[in-house]
């Protein structure tokens, strides 16, 4: 799938730092040198929460979308999780 066709879903990414990321793809943001004109998602929390972690398509490693055998969910703080500085969006490292 092309990137535009994330948004407004929930969405699963896994990011080159092996990072994952539950949450809402809420914008995208145009590149000049794509064909589809979109290098970066905005990735939120939730849809009520349009703060969030901008992320480039060359970070990206995997988009899975939400499914039966998956749903977002908040990740409890532990060891593994990292608060990305000035955000309320969490990666967890997989």
């Amino acid at each position: 799938m092309k990137l535009k066709e994330y948004l407004h879903q929930y969405v699963r990414i896994t990011n080159d730092e092996g990072y994952s990321f539950d949450g809402y793809v809420a914008e995208f943001f145009r590149g000049e040198d794509n064909d589809d004109g979109i290098d970066s998602i905005g990735v939120s929390k939730d849809a009520e929460h349009l703060g969030g972690i901008e992320i480039s398509e060359d970070e990206i490693v995997s988009i899975q979308t939400k499914s039966d055998k998956y749903s977002c969910v908040e990740h409890p703080k532990n060891e593994l999780l990292y608060k990305a500085e000035n955000f309320r969006s969490f990666f967890i490292k997989i």
